[in-house]
């Protein structure tokens, strides 16, 4: 069971995380969710957790594949 202190401090990371996030969309093209676009790259921010004393979370992109250099192009 989370204290007192942990939930208070869940709740206030989590309003500022999402506050980063809808900055990050205004300033950017939003996409669905958590999710916004910069240059023609997709990024979404999970949703924090409180664990052992840290919070937690993820950030994630999308890169499409033909932003990708080919097995060939690796190679040489």
């Amino acid at each position: 069971m989370s204290t007192l202190k942990g939930m208070l401090f869940s709740q206030f990371a989590n309003e500022g995380l999402n506050d980063l996030v809808e900055e990050m969309r205004s300033k950017y093209k939003p996409k669905k969710g958590r999710r916004f676009n910069h240059n023609n790259i997709t990024y979404e921010i999970s949703r924090p957790i409180l664990k052992e004393n840290c919070i937690e979370f993820e950030i994630s992109s999308k890169i499409p594949q033909d932003e990708l250099a080919g097995t060939q192009d690796m190679k040489t």
